[in-house]
């Protein structure tokens, strides 16, 4: 088997480079330093498994990743939490973020050996949902945060960013997206909230966060209750145990 580790920072690559040589002995390892050459490498070396930085320097390693995706198992290694959608959207195997750990490391060796052996079982798939979480705890309640959300043979990727509002649906919870879609996801609402940050979204109900942005109006009625209305036209009910905190946004 054949590795390429691509990284323009020389401390990063050396540090991956003794991990790969201590779980992988048998194998040849080659480096590049440069994206570039990186490219012509893989055309030449055709490596099996290839270990991807993303910040660098000509071309970045998303789009490294859109020449090698299909032909390598593709490892994202970096700094940077924000571009897990886009690698895994591209079919990576793993993506781990700096400085390494062993023991994360070594969790991704077993993703490696299960992507070449056996293909993306479910079991891989699990995986994979594990580390989007642990991926969203890094940047917990940032702009980027993701949610994975396992369909039928595959995890889809939703950046809170695209949330208008979500429903509580009895053990699901109905999400709403700015471009109209709502895909249906099994977990609880307070589960939810807890990963939303409470500077764009509001509770208004025991079943409903709405983004505040997405509000446009707040209507009350001859009885005192108030009903939120969105730019899409949705209207959602406001709780009694939610009122006073929606009337302080308001106000």
């Amino acid at each position: 088997m054949k590795i390429l580790i691509v990284d323009n920072e020389q401390l990063a690559m050396k540090n991956l480079l003794s991990l790969v040589q201590e779980y992988y002995p048998n194998c040849e390892v080659i480096t590049s330093d440069s994206p570039s050459k990186a490219v012509d490498m893989f055309f030449s070396e055709h490596p099996d498994v290839i270990f991807l930085d993303i910040v660098m320097p000509e071309i970045n390693g998303i789009e490294l990743a859109k020449i090698f995706s299909g032909k390598s198992v593709i490892v994202f290694v970096t700094e940077h939490a924000g571009f897990a959608v886009d690698a895994f959207n591209l079919g990576a195997t793993d993506y781990m973020l700096k400085p390494l750990k062993k023991s994360r490391f070594s969790d991704s060796v077993t993703k490696i050996n299960n992507r070449l052996g056996h293909g993306q079982s479910g079991k891989e798939l699990s995986s994979i949902k594990r580390a989007l979480y642990s991926i969203n705890q890094h940047i917990n309640k940032a702009t980027n945060a993701i949610i994975p959300i396992k369909e039928v043979g595959k995890i889809r990727i939703i950046s809170i960013e695209d949330i208008e509002y979500l429903s509580g649906s009895g053990n699901y919870v109905e999400i709403f997206l700015k471009n109209g879609q709502m895909v249906l996801h099994r977990e609880s609402m307070s589960k939810m909230e807890e990963k939303l940050n409470e500077q764009d979204f509001i509770r208004i109900h025991r079943s409903s966060i709405v983004r505040f942005s997405a509000i446009s109006e707040l209507m009350t009625s001859k009885r005192g209750d108030y009903t939120v209305r969105l730019k899409n036209g949705a209207e959602l009910s406001v709780s009694r145990l939610c009122k006073a905190e929606v009337l302080s946004y308001f106000r």
